[in-house]
């Protein structure tokens, strides 16, 4: 499982696009709060690094949380800040 991929991953890019990776599944799935758990902890290590693909690969994933729980405000606020920052 990817979750097992983690404690062998540095705190790099690479452990942010694997966080990102399984909050992806776990939204896959339905189970939003976790995918918001590892998210959010993508996010942490992502800006730690200044690491922008994964800043808004996460962002991106975020929304489709927001949105897959009919939280389109939330998601919308997600989307808007990433078209300010271009």
């Amino acid at each position: 499982m990817l979750e097992n991929l983690l404690k062998k991953q540095k705190e790099d890019t690479a452990q942010v696009n694997l966080l990102n990776s399984i909050a992806r599944e776990y939204r896959n799935i339905g189970e939003y709060g976790k995918a918001m758990d590892y998210a959010e902890q993508g996010n942490k290590l992502a800006q730690q690094n200044n690491y922008q693909i994964g800043i808004a690969a996460i962002a991106l994933n975020k929304a489709g949380i927001y949105y897959r729980q009919s939280d389109y405000e939330n998601a919308r606020k997600i989307i808007d800040l990433g078209e300010g920052t271009t």
